[in-house]
């Protein structure tokens, strides 16, 4: 091992002195360029070599810095690591850092390597390096002209340390992917004045576009072998011009979100009408009116949809066979089922239909109708849904032959994952699962109880949709609703019951307290006036919920197998997430106490513990053990310590299906 003993880094050398722990000779310096673009694994671009002078176990390396940069080529320099080995008949070893030497590094100033990088030492784990970085400077635009496609751009001066920096070259370079700084050959801009440069925007047809494009201005300062890029931002005052270049192409300048200036660059595709259509289950015919277009090369193709960032891209998937061409009409035939036989996904896949210029693969002409069609149809592998106003959509989802049938007996803790039209929640769950039946709010003490006489004129300012859910809990239809649907398992869990407790009636009589009846007139001005609160302040609750609880198991015992029941653990969270993502807490926010939220939480625990010990057999899920937090954007009903992020909501499902999967394995 070679041991740091001095170092030293000035305008000329880097001067290092080591030793070895016996005398050594013959010892070569190699100093190993990283390849910083590398993933994860180290490698090197270049090696530089440099004599060591020794004397016994004493050893010094000295390297003129103009020499290291005559050698290493860096190219668009960000930032750029050198490690330092030291080579003595083919075995290498780093140079160790002491804690000493750490201390005097930091002490250490950056050097210029270049008029446009600096140099200093780094310290990685104990072992020796280089940093070589970019000078700090900002290339900045003050004015922008056109006139007659000539795009003139004026810089402002800008200078380092007192010297003005020249640019090499300044340019406009379209990246290879939009959303990424990594770009193709560029196009050079000519300069016409000190300080100004001019592209001729005819120019830019010479570079092929994606669907969207993002070209960027990129000044080049450079010295030695050392290239820097610099983006170039805009002034306040300077003024955006049109960019138009292409009548086929949508352009734009625009101000990124640092602020430097970029053309965006879209393909715009027309559209022509659909004059006639018939659809009949898996079959779609479209006659397309195409008089209007002059090609002999044109086809219809089946595009697949990607998501890239914040754009959707199309990918042609196959191409369709149409008609000929009559009276300037083109037929098109769709069997939904045979364009799909071919894929097997188990993930919602989204395809247009258009029209493309054969050889190429672009999408040049899409279809149109003027009012919106949306037709659904099915095979045995996939729900599809065809849509067509502005453009023809088609969404492919899997089918399952046999979902698995699910009822749920509680609140959002469970039911909520179970919900298709919010990406918040599981969109695809339908390929999954099939939701027999659902008591949403379910209490046990309500739902063993005596039935109540339902009056749904004391409930009209409830919407239809969930009153349902209210007429529950006065008519104790469950375990009969249970009963007629027969599902493979139950969900459970005791939200409600740990909670909200229930309404007790003057006669000792149950009712639930449903969440969509707390909004009602009549709860807020007769229920609460005549029932009274029951929950776990009471001291005779806990009694009365374990002899419910006995019950509940009684009567669901005889509708199905108790090992089929699955125990959502639930649990209130303090942490939350607030509207920015930022990590919070209810009781430190004085929305809710810690005490109120333990005490909840015990209770529930208390609960579980009970159904467990009574029912052993039963599955659960615990997503404790994730520690996930309640979140401000929880879509429906609020905030608060019940609503969570919505990677419970995905967890859910994912451990649904891993007890699914569980039993079917045994």
């Amino acid at each position: 091992m070679y041991k740091i003993k001095d170092l030293s880094l000035d305008t000329h050398f880097i001067t290092i002195h080591f030793s070895s722990a016996k005398p050594l000779s013959d010892l070569k310096a190699e100093l190993r360029l990283k390849d910083m673009t590398r993933y994860a694994v180290s490698a090197y671009n270049e090696y530089f070599e440099a004599d060591v002078n020794s004397d016994g176990t004493q050893h010094e390396i000295k390297i003129a810095l103009s020499s290291l940069a005559d050698h290493f080529s860096l190219i668009n320099l960000t930032k750029q690591i050198v490690w330092i080995y030291i080579n003595h008949q083919g075995e290498y070893r780093q140079l160790k850092i002491e804690k000493d030497i750490a201390e005097k590094l930091k002490k250490i100033e950056s050097v210029h390597y270049c008029q446009v990088a600096k140099v200093n030492f780094t310290n990685n784990k104990n072992s020796l390096g280089l940093n070589i970085t970019k000078i700090n400077v900002t290339c900045k635009v003050n004015k922008l002209d056109l006139e007659k496609q000539q795009l003139s751009v004026h810089l402002s001066p800008f200078n380092y340390n007192g010297h003005t920096i020249d640019i090499s070259n300044l340019q406009v370079k379209k990246r290879i992917f939009k959303d990424i700084l990594i770009y193709h050959p560029g196009i050079q801009l000519e300069p016409i004045d000190q300080g100004v440069y001019r592209l001729d925007l005819d120019a830019l047809n010479t570079l092929e576009y994606d669907q969207v494009s993002n070209l960027d201005f990129i000044a080049e300062i450079m010295d030695r072998n050392v290239s820097v890029e610099l983006p170039l931002f805009l002034e306040d005052q300077v003024k955006l011009v049109k960019c138009d270049f292409n009548e086929n192409l949508k352009s734009k300048l625009y101000s990124t979100a640092k602020k430097s200036l970029s053309i965006r660059v879209e393909k715009v595709s027309p559209f022509v009408d659909v004059m006639n259509y018939e659809l009949d289950g898996k079959i779609i015919n479209l006659q397309i009116d195409v008089s209007s277009l002059h090609s002999d090369t044109l086809q219809a193709g089946l595009f697949r949809h990607t998501q890239a960032l914040n754009d959707i891209e199309y990918t042609l998937y196959k191409s369709l066979l149409t008609s000929e061409v009559q009276n300037g009409t083109l037929s098109l035939r769709l069997d939904l089922g045979e364009l799909f036989s071919e894929v097997t996904a188990n993930y919602t896949q989204d395809y247009s239909i258009a029209l493309y210029d054969h050889p190429s693969s672009d999408v040049i002409v899409e279809l149109q109708l003027p009012e919106k069609i949306v037709h659904k149809a099915s095979t045995t592998k996939w729900m599809i849904s065809f849509t067509l106003e502005k453009g023809i959509k088609i969404t492919v989802t899997p089918k399952t032959k046999n979902p698995v049938r699910i009822s749920i007996l509680g609140s959002c803790f469970s039911r909520a994952a179970f919900n298709s039209s919010n990406p918040f929640f599981n969109p695809d769950y339908k390929s999954y699962f099939s939701l027999d039946y659902s008591h949403f709010w379910i209490s046990l003490i309500s739902a063993v109880g005596p039935k109540i006489p339902f009056d749904v004129t004391k409930y009209t300012d409830v919407p239809e949709k969930v009153l349902d859910n209210i007429r529950k809990e006065y008519e104790k239809t469950t375990f009969e609703d249970l009963q007629k649907v027969q599902s493979d398992y139950i969900v459970l869990d005791f939200f409600v019951d740990a909670v909200h407790g229930v309404r007790r009636l003057p006669d000792g009589r149950f009712l639930g307290q449903n969440g969509d009846m707390h909004s009602s007139y009549y709860y807020k001005h007769k229920l609460l006036k005549e029932t009274t609160q029951f929950d776990f302040r009471h001291p005779d609750f806990w009694d009365t919920w374990k002899k419910s609880c006995d019950e509940f198991i009684t009567r669901l015992e005889k509708i199905m197998d108790l090992n089929k029941v699955i125990l959502n653990i639930g649990g209130l969270s303090d942490p939350y997430y607030n509207e920015n993502r930022e990590s919070s807490s209810f009781s430190k926010d004085k929305k809710f106490t810690s005490t109120e939220i333990n005490f909840i939480n015990h209770t529930w625990e208390r609960m579980n513990n009970y159904f467990l010990t009574k029912v052993p057999g039963a599955k659960v899920i615990d997503l404790t053990q994730y520690n996930y937090y309640a979140s401000l954007d929880y879509p429906y009903g609020g905030s608060g310590p019940h609503h969570y992020e919505r990677n419970y909501y995905k967890t859910f499902l994912g451990e649904l299906a891993k007890v699914v999967l569980m039993d079917r394995l045994q």
